[in-house]
């Protein structure tokens, strides 16, 4: 028990410097315990800061801390842009002269608005300047009978030499690919600010045309891609065909550079010779309904839509609505319990037999081009009703299109005049037979026929001069 009560008060002694120096002083081991205390403190603070590292070292370490293979930047960019990825064009002299079209397909969803309209305009032009078509693919492949089911949907005479080339198969990094040969005299056709972009790296500026169908600037945020459209649309040397005179507006008041380079032409639709106006019941709303498209303002719609039928415009009993242009939307029910019909996504056939009872559509979309539905209702014989916005103010071209800025009470007023009219058979009849929307594509493309001879003319005249 004695030599446990020694042990005990040795081991307070050790945690009381103090005491310990005044014990050991009288034997002169002080400066030896200072020298092991010493060595012992300076230990213990490099074990620390071997351990913790400041908080430079902190930020330097957690910033190059590998968590992903390296990889170059140019090679993930490539990856990252495929759109943009530079064609395989190569020179060749020998090589005939053609008339090139660059899009993304075709296919299906290709029957409906701009690559219908690019595949008909370039049919168009090979025809006038009696050159081969070639059709260039980017994301996916092309047929003949594709091209030729395209053809007959906006009803164009098929263009009897076309030729096709893709190079959708090209890996990441816009390799393996087969080469596409062209002449000195080659014109160019791109559908899009990305495949204008993709061409001016292999092609003279002045050989692409670029058919322009939206602002495509507002499809983006200010961002990267932003800023890779504007230099797109600002390209020396560029030219432009533009989609519709709305359109052209817009570009004469907001972006001059593009509109003195450019040449309008107004979309062509097919008018419907078999159409009849009985009174009938139920009466068919066509909602052109795409979610997935922010510009064609679903929700504006639909809620102006429960809105009507809240406030008796619309009358549940006479009326039938059909959601058409996405898959991805539910069954709604409006106000009073009256439930969609989902077409989803249909194929030409069925959309041109679908607007033969169409008696009323509303068609909004938030650009300054019109869009094509709108019109498609009116030359089938149904009430369009559309929206206003920026240059695109009215519709003279059919007293059957009722247009509404996008305010929800000026939208009421104006359904409830496209509702009266649908049923007024005999005045609906009278509009549909004196509308004048554009019907032949040649004389809307005669334009757009004449600025490309004359520009390419030119270009081959500096081209000598050179």
């Amino acid at each position: 028990m004695t030599l446990i009560r020694r042990g005990a008060a040795k081991l307070k002694m050790l945690a009381r410097p103090k005491k310990l120096v005044k014990m050991l002083t009288p034997y002169g081991l002080v400066r030896l315990y200072q020298k092991i205390m010493e060595f012992r403190r300076a230990r213990e603070q490099q074990i620390r800061e071997n351990q913790t590292p400041s908080v430079n070292e902190e930020i330097v370490i957690e910033r190059h801390a590998p968590s992903l293979p390296s990889i170059k930047v140019e090679d993930y960019w490539l990856r990252t842009h495929r759109h943009l990825h530079a064609m395989k064009i190569v020179p060749d002299p020998g090589a005939r002269q053609c008339l090139n079209l660059v899009i993304s397909s075709l296919g299906r969803a290709q029957l409906f608005g701009g690559i219908a309209t690019c595949t008909g305009i370039a049919t168009v032009l090979a025809r006038a300047l009696d050159m081969p078509l070639r059709i260039v693919t980017r994301d996916g492949g092309a047929t003949q009978e594709q091209y030729l089911a395209i053809m007959a949907a906006i009803s164009i005479e098929p263009w009897g030499d076309v030729l096709f080339y893709s190079d959708s198969s090209r890996n990441d990094l816009g390799g393996n690919s087969l080469p596409v040969y062209f002449s000195d005299s080659d014109i160019f056709l791109a559908s899009s600010w990305w495949t204008a972009t993709a061409l001016r790296k292999s092609v003279k500026s002045d050989r692409i045309y670029h058919i322009i169908q939206e602002d495509e600037l507002m499809f983006y945020q200010r961002g990267d891609d932003y800023l890779d459209c504007w230099k797109s649309l600002n390209a020396p040397s560029s030219r432009y065909i533009v989609n519709s005179h709305y359109l052209g507006d817009w570009f004469k008041e907001t972006y001059p550079q593009i509109y003195k380079n450019c040449v309008v032409f107004d979309p062509v639709f097919s008018k419907c010779t078999s159409r009849e106006f009985p009174e009938k019941k139920p009466y068919s709303l066509f909602f052109y309904a795409r979610m997935t498209n922010p510009r064609n303002l679903f929700w504006f719609g639909a809620r102006i839509i429960d809105a009507c039928f809240k406030n008796g415009i619309l009358d549940p009993d006479d009326w039938n609505v059909f959601l058409a242009g996405d898959d991805s939307i539910p069954q709604l029910e409006f106000f009073g319990g009256k439930k969609t019909i989902n077409l989803g996504i249909l194929s030409w056939e069925e959309y041109k037999s679908f607007l033969r009872d169409v008696d009323l559509g509303l068609c909004l979309i938030h650009t300054p081009h019109p869009g094509y539905p709108v019109y498609d209702v009116a030359s089938a014989g149904g009430i369009a009703i559309t929206n206003t916005l920026y240059t695109k103010k009215s519709f003279p071209t059919s007293a059957n299109i009722i247009a509404c800025d996008l305010l929800e009470e000026d939208f009421m007023e104006g359904m409830k005049k496209a509702v009266a009219l649908a049923k007024d058979g005999s005045t609906r009849r009278e509009n549909f037979l004196q509308q004048s929307i554009p019907s032949s594509w040649e004389e809307s493309l005669s334009g757009v026929v004449d600025f490309v001879k004359n520009e390419s003319l030119n270009g081959r005249q500096q081209d000598w001069q050179n």
